[in-house]
């Protein structure tokens, strides 16, 4: 049974006039262990303006979609999106990174290119995620 996640949305404005969103998950699912879940992937899609036009926030989203089923709980799981200064980048936390981008690969076979920069690194702590969920939970609170 999958319990509905919740997550943390805010806006930040930056002084050099910049602007993210950042949407980033509360709590981790129910049995995930830092140690078991102990690298963190990070995919960017980078694009040229501050902040996705229409059209290509649609394109986002459906390429959201299209990775939805990595977000299982089980294997890996997602924890946050972050959208300005010209790119999106989606951070999942994962039992394995060969898995990860085999399964991921699966889901995007036979459609289009995505213009995506993939990174990944030993993370046991979870230090990254709860770094952002501390500023954005900052910033919700200020707000």
């Amino acid at each position: 049974m999958m319990m509905e996640q919740e997550w943390l949305t805010a806006a930040a404005d930056y002084e050099d006039g910049s602007k993210k969103i950042y949407s980033v998950r509360q709590h981790a699912p129910e049995g995930a262990d830092p140690e078991e879940f102990s690298t963190v992937v990070v995919i960017e899609w980078i694009f040229d303006d501050e902040l996705p036009d229409a059209h290509l926030l649609k394109e986002m989203q459906a390429f959201e979609e299209l990775l939805e089923p990595l977000d299982d709980g089980v294997e890996h799981f997602m924890v946050h999106i972050i959208t300005g200064d010209g790119q999106r980048e989606w951070c999942y936390y994962t039992r394995s990174y060969p898995s990860f981008i085999k399964q991921m690969n699966q889901l995007l076979a036979g459609r289009q290119h995505y213009p995506l920069d993939i990174e990944y690194q030993e993370h046991t702590d979870w230090e990254y995620w709860q770094e952002i969920l501390e500023y954005v939970s900052e910033g919700a609170k200020a707000d």
